[in-house]
């Protein structure tokens, strides 16, 4: 079972409110949570030994504080975030029950932990199975778990670099310095001879992953390129494709830009032409109830029934 944030409180002991109230939970987990009036938001990596690297996002104000024989799901590295902002401790997890405050969302950011709850599920329902697979199933596999990392490893950087954090009442950036292959303007330079040769190919495949992963996380271009430069600066991109993935993530947004203003301009003409057909069809409308009353205006009357109505 996966309880995610509020569900993860109310399956621990309890949630103490602000005002001191408290909501008794179901104690499947040996937790209980504690509200306050600052919220711990933001992107978050953890640690874990069952499922590696953990990647999410967390927007709470409950603290919840672990009882010693608990298992946490992760650990994470900075102040100011995970279950409660002080142990570095985050989630839970009970047998085949996950508790945790990573939203994201979480299953498809971190297959790990949705093998290891369809497993669970399979084997109470079935029993016990080993997994048949063949040569081909476990290259392509491989294949997708090597694609699928260098897309999270977007999403860490990221976290590094612009996370906010609660530290005593107050919000901050984890930051990290500046390196020398960033001009002030944020833009990759020449000046770096540094080149990773241990790096594989960035190939078709990946690329589009990439893409797609840096997409999701920058609201603008700019900000798309700010998240390659931050990848190019720690040698997990080299400069060449730094600059090529800049280069490409421009041109989508110049072209994203040109379609919204080609949609703009159709919805634009089918309103109008929508209003012009309105527009028939009340004129339409208008004289043909003209033309019927001319025409009941200009009936003649038969004088031998002039009378009939009197």
């Amino acid at each position: 079972m996966l309880m995610i944030c509020g569900l993860y409180q109310l399956f621990g002991e309890y949630f103490e409110t602000v005002d001191g109230s408290k909501l008794e939970g179901i104690s499947i987990i040996g937790a209980y949570t504690v509200g306050r009036d600052v919220r711990m938001i933001g992107n978050l990596t953890e640690s874990s030994e069952q499922f590696g690297t953990i990647v999410g996002y967390e927007n709470h104000s409950g603290q919840t504080f672990l009882r010693e024989h608990v298992q946490p799901l992760g650990h994470v590295d900075a102040d100011g975030c995970g279950n409660n902002g002080e142990d570095h401790t985050e989630g839970a997890v009970v047998n085949h029950v996950i508790g945790t405050y990573m939203h994201g969302s979480l299953l498809p950011k971190n297959p790990a932990i949705s093998d290891f709850l369809i497993r669970a599920a399979a084997e109470r329902r079935y029993g016990t199975f080993a997994p048949e697979q063949n040569a081909d199933m476990r290259d392509e596999l491989a294949r997708l778990d090597a694609l699928a990392e260098h897309a999270r490893a977007v999403a860490r950087y990221a976290h590094a670099e612009t996370a906010p954090r609660r530290v005593g009442g107050r919000r901050r950036a984890c930051r990290v310095g500046n390196d020398s292959r960033l001009n002030p303007g944020g833009i990759m330079t020449d000046n770096n001879t540094s080149n990773n040769t241990n790096m594989p190919d960035f190939g078709e495949g990946l690329r589009k992953i990439f893409l797609a992963g840096v997409g999701a996380l920058a609201a603008t271009a700019e900000k798309g390129q700010e998240l390659v430069n931050n990848l190019v600066a720690r040698g997990e991109l080299t400069v060449e494709q730094g600059k090529k993935l800049n280069s490409e993530l421009a041109h989508k947004a110049n072209e994203k830009s040109a379609s919204l203003k080609e949609q703009a301009q159709e919805a634009t003409q089918t309103v109008r032409d929508a209003a012009a057909g309105i527009k028939d069809q009340v004129q339409q409308t208008v004289k043909s109830v003209v033309d019927s009353d001319d025409d009941a205006d200009s009936t003649p009357v038969d004088p031998a029934n002039a009378g009939s109505a009197k």
